[in-house]
C-alpha cells in the first residue's frame, strides 16, 4: 500500500525548514504515535493525533536547527549601528 501524506506536509516542512524527505519520516512517526494513542485507525481522532504530533515534531526540528546555528537566526534581525542625533 502506498503511503499517504497530508497535502499540507510540504508546506509545514518548508515553514519549519525541514526537507520534504525528512518530513515524510516525521509523518510516518506521527502515524505510529497516533496508532498507539487511538483505538480506531482512520478515525477523526486518529488523524487529529497524527497531525498534532507532526506539527509538534516539525516545530521541534525547527527549534533544534535554530539552536544548532545560533548566529544564523539573529543575523537577519540585527539592526544597523546608526546613531540619529
Amino acid at each position: 500500500m502506498k503511503q499517504r501524506y497530508p497535502k499540507i506536509l510540504s508546506w509545514l516542512a518548508g515553514r519549519a525548514g525541514v526537507p520534504d524527505d525528512k518530513a515524510e519520516g516525521v509523518w510516518a512517526d506521527a502515524l505510529r504515535v497516533a496508532s498507539g494513542e487511538c483505538a480506531v485507525a482512520d478515525s477523526p481522532e486518529y488523524w487529529q493525533a497524527a497531525v498534532d504530533h507532526l506539527r509538534a515534531s516539525l516545530a521541534g526540528h525547527s527549534r533544534a536547527a535554530s539552536l544548532a546555528s545560533p548566529g544564523a537566526a539573529g543575523a537577519s534581525r540585527r539592526q544597523p549601528d546608526v546613531c540619529m542625533a
